[in-house]
């Protein structure tokens, strides 16, 4: 095999497996929001670079051309993957709805149907040819309309997280920065595959994919992308006079108000801290912290004046 179709394979190897450790660890955290899409993009993933690994080695060009083109509904679901990643962290639930579920299922199964029956239509691939000791796909129509389609909705996903980056702050903030980064390098490097490939042998979406797993997998343990998850500053009142600290079920402060940053002389970066560093001048606020059958209490501050 020619070496540098064993570097590209490794490279892919190398995506495959963090991939695969990805899935595992968001498997554990499908319970929480962003814990399914993540996992569901990260299974796809997994998949996608598998198929890669495996067609280089086939000699058999209809075998070749099923590995290649499973890889076509495995992209749907990493695009389908990444807009619910977006969903979930922007709380855009108008699109869980069935309906719009139902659609993106549809699509997936659309993807699959025709990349699997590709051999009789060849209409996703017209053709192949040999390059570098390996097959190289002459695409047909269809294939646009997949990428198009793919690129479509994890550019929706990253529009979904723009709007939303005016809404968070703090922890949330490099959260959000976070996702669209990965998000970004997903789309960047599937574009530039689709337009300019740089070898026959390698999938330059390979590249973007380890991107993207690499960030979020870095996004697990610095900054608990699973664990945090933005308020709405609306649902917190912003107007409310009084001051107002949102926690989690950790006491992890989730966001807190202008009047509550005034009074415990803090700002946007306590958001993703301990309630206890918030109230580190009024100890007497630890033990009025609301108990675990209790979803909210009010506070009282003596400040002295």
């Amino acid at each position: 095999m020619d070496q540098a179709v064993v570097a590209f394979t490794l490279v892919e190897g190398l995506c495959f497996l963090v991939a695969v450790l990805i899935a595992t660890v968001a498997w554990k955290y499908r319970d929480q929001p962003t814990g399914l899409p993540v996992f569901v993009t990260a299974a796809g993933t997994s998949g996608y670079a598998l198929a890669g690994i495996v067609r280089k080695v086939v000699a058999d060009p209809v075998v070749w051309q099923l590995l290649n083109n499973v890889r076509y509904p495995l992209g749907a679901v990493i695009a389908v993957g990444t807009f619910y990643t977006a969903v979930e962290f922007t709380r855009q639930n108008e699109y869980k709805r069935p309906a719009v579920l139902g659609v993106f299922v549809a699509y997936v199964l659309a993807d699959t149907i025709v990349a699997l029956t590709d051999p009789f239509h060849n209409l996703m691939i017209a053709d192949q040819t040999t390059a570098a000791g390996v097959y190289v796909a002459i695409v047909g129509p269809l294939f646009f309309v997949h990428v198009a389609l793919g690129l479509g909705i994890t550019t929706c996903a990253i529009g979904l997280m723009v709007a939303n980056l005016s809404e968070t702050r703090g922890v949330y903030r490099k959260q959000a920065l976070l996702i669209t980064g990965c998000l970004s390098a997903l789309i960047g490097f599937f574009l530039w595959q689709s337009v300019a490939p740089i070898h026959p042998a390698f999938d330059l979406a390979t590249v973007g994919i380890v991107i993207y797993c690499g960030l979020v997998l870095w996004g697990l343990f610095r900054i608990d992308l699973f664990k945090i998850i933005p308020v709405s500053r609306e649902t917190l009142m912003r107007s409310m006079e009084d001051p107002v600290v949102a926690v989690d079920a950790d006491n992890i402060i989730i966001d807190l108000n202008q009047p509550a940053m005034e009074l415990f002389d803090a700002d946007e970066q306590s958001v993703g801290d301990h309630v206890d560093a918030l109230f580190t001048d009024y100890p007497g606020l630890r033990e009025q912290q609301p108990t675990d059958e209790e979803t909210s209490t009010e506070l009282t501050v003596e400040t002295g004046g």
